[in-house]
């Protein structure tokens, strides 16, 4: 499979993958206002494959590491020691 056609699919996967969680976010509410057991177990089972199909989408994910960001600079103590300074200043302005 090509890079192309790679990053194609694992577009494909983010999109249904976004498209499932919005409709898992309506589930409560679907499941609070089933109007009989039928229709509460068919929205619960849907809820259910779309949990499932999720999962096995992210599971496809690139197999590559991430690169991890660099380590960011240490503060210094006197940097922290006036910026909580300025900070307490600024509170009691308020």
């Amino acid at each position: 499979m090509g890079t192309e056609e790679r990053n194609i699919s694992e577009r494909l996967a983010d999109a249904v993958i976004a498209v499932l969680g919005f409709a898992l976010a309506f589930m409560p509410l679907a499941l609070w206002a089933a109007w009989s057991l039928t229709v509460y177990y068919w929205v619960l089972g849907t809820g259910t494959a779309a949990v499932a199909v999720m999962v096995v989408l992210s599971r496809v994910g690139s197999p590559e590491p991430v690169a991890l960001p660099a380590r960011r600079p240490r503060l210094s103590y006197e940097f922290i020691t006036k910026l909580h300074h300025m900070i307490g200043k600024s509170k009691s302005a308020a």
